[in-house]
């Protein structure tokens, strides 16, 4: 059996050793220091290695292609190696050289590992790669691009496929290795032929779930051939139903920056009317929503401004931000750790530009909903009786790991805590650095049951 699958990575078309001229001529000092902010622990794409990408660990700025090294006995510099191997004409002489230390997991295999006469290099017990930013890439997208709609909707084509695009994909490959003659050739000293037709398996198919939005409201995914339409009118009837619980909200407090009043007056209006159309604020109760502006302290930065004023802003059941076009992420970061780890409200961010779009109604929507339920209300239940079962209690566990690979692994679960998944539990555990599997798990699990039974007074099976 031959195991497909398709992914997709983007890479910038210029060049790491554009960006580091760039910066010369924009900070003529400290751009060493920028240019490390910009390169390291990111990953990087080279032509001429076997390896699809790599992670950047050192900048050696007092290297250069003329450092030399051992390869097959003899001492050679990068100039000529490149020349002699790949054709390649190195034209900065005096640019750096970026070092990658090589995973453990990754030693047996063959890659291009130099022997420099370099200390740092010579004497580490550690397998490294060395690359010539002349002849890099960095990887994915640039801080302004990630902002981009246009852009990210153009991407979004190559990397959400759908299972009609993926199988194209899949049969485009097997036509391309099937009309190679070197894949032909190889495949006759292995015995092996590869078909090109696809392998398909029958399975055990489950009738799909009946969802409660209100008492008058439901939509039911257990016949297979409405299931299509059943999703489109999933997201029809979640923003145009009431909700199907929601919890006692009278108060708000929203945030933005003086230059975005207007925008934070415009989502005023829209949310306090979905949030009593949807049922999110009880009828009959007044839904405050208590606007604070950040003035421009350019003695501070931005992301500290807001944390300043949302400390003095008071108490409240639910804040939100709205993001500063200018922003770099930090306002965000701040706010949410301000927030989840210091003051324990919950909290809404929505960028500035998102109000300003012509489908700012149906965003605020979206957001309204998940606003209900990070204040504690359900948008729907679970009907468990069409799945023929009982007490389903539902996991969804993950690890994060640290990209630098300096801090702990963190080990997560969420658990359902009735039937109708409407309550859910949730833990994290901290392991060793790269580990997947959860040591925590069955602790976690004893921890869920417990839990499930407080709340439902009946056992999961």
């Amino acid at each position: 059996m031959f195991w497909l699958e398709t992914s997709a990575l983007v890479w910038r078309t210029k060049s790491i050793l554009s960006s580091l001229h760039e910066m010369k001529q924009m900070t003529l000092e400290g751009f060493e220091i920028q240019f490390e902010k910009l390169i390291l622990h990111h990953f990087i794409f080279s032509p001429t290695r076997t390896q699809s990408y790599f992670e950047v660990d050192v900048v050696r700025w007092d290297l250069s292609p003329l450092t030399t090294f051992q390869v097959s006995g003899q001492w050679k510099n990068f100039v000529d190696y490149y020349f002699e191997q790949y054709g390649i004409k190195i034209k900065d002489m005096s640019q750096p050289l970026l070092i990658t230390k090589m995973k453990h997991r990754n030693i047996n295999q063959s890659y291009e590992i130099y022997h420099c006469q370099d200390p740092f290099i010579a004497s580490s017990s550690e397998n490294l790669v060395v690359h010539i930013p002349e002849l890099c890439y960095l990887s994915g997208l640039r801080m302004e691009s990630k902002h981009d709609d246009g852009l990210s909707r153009e991407i979004k084509k190559y990397v959400n496929l759908s299972p009609k695009e993926i199988m194209a994909t899949m049969n485009n490959l097997l036509d391309r290795i099937n009309g190679s003659k070197a894949c032909q050739e190889l495949f006759q000293e292995w015995d092996v032929k590869l078909h090109s037709a696809f392998l398909f398996l029958q399975s055990r198919v489950l009738a799909g779930p009946k969802l409660i939005f209100n008492s008058s409201t439901s939509l039911d995914f257990g016949i297979k051939e409405t299931f299509l339409n059943a999703q489109t009118d999933f997201m029809k009837l979640a923003g145009s139903t009431p909700v199907y619980s929601a919890v006692l909200f009278h108060h708000s407090i929203l945030v933005c920056s003086t230059e975005d009043e207007t925008l934070a007056k415009v989502f005023k209006d829209v949310f306090t009317t979905e949030a009593r159309k949807l049922g999110v604020a009880y009828p009959g109760v007044h839904l405050d929503v208590k606007i604070v502006l950040v003035k421009n302290n350019h003695e501070k930065a931005l992301d500290e401004n807001f944390v300043t004023a949302i400390r003095k802003a008071g108490q409240t059941q639910l804040l939100v931000v709205i993001i500063p076009r200018r922003s770099d992420g930090n306002v965000y970061r701040s706010v949410k750790k301000l927030c989840l780890l210091e003051l324990g409200i919950p909290s809404q961010a929505i960028r500035a530009k998102s109000i300003e779009c012509k489908g700012h109604v149906g965003i605020i929507q979206k957001v309204t909903l998940q606003i209900n339920c990070k204040l504690g209300g359900a948008l729907w239940s679970l009907d468990t009786n069409s799945l023929e079962t009982e007490a389903i209690m539902t996991v969804g566990i993950d690890t994060y790991h640290d990209r630098m690979k300096r801090n702990d692994s963190v080990f997560a679960a969420v658990f359902t805590l009735n039937s109708e998944c409407t309550k859910y539990y949730t833990r994290t555990v901290f392991q060793a650095v790269g580990q997947e599997t959860g040591d925590g798990l069955v602790t976690l699990f004893t921890d869920a049951l417990f839990e499930f039974y407080k709340v439902s007074f009946i056992v999961a099976n």
